[in-house]
């Protein structure tokens, strides 16, 4: 994956996706893990890979590589997390 970059807090590797569901850019520990909630979708077209965010691994193909936000292993997370406005 490209679009690579580093967290501004922790110094963390990152790599920058867009959401299919909102196209909000979302930073990604770049390293898949196997209980993540985050897959990637390549689209080259898109200039960044747009990602799905799923809450059962029975809905992927066997073989999908999973990742999670970087906002879940992030120490400063909160410092980044922009709050709904009610």
């Amino acid at each position: 994956m490209n679009h690579t970059g580093r967290c501004r807090s922790c110094n963390a590797p990152i790599v920058w996706a867009v959401s299919a569901a909102k196209g909000n850019r979302m930073p990604l520990d770049p390293d898949p893990v196997p209980d993540g909630n985050v897959w990637i979708i390549e689209r080259p077209e898109h200039g960044a890979p747009i990602v799905g965010v799923t809450l059962h691994h029975d809905d992927l193909p066997e073989g999908t590589l999973t990742y999670v936000s970087h906002f879940v292993t992030c120490r400063d997370a909160d410092k980044w997390r922009k709050r709904e406005k009610w």
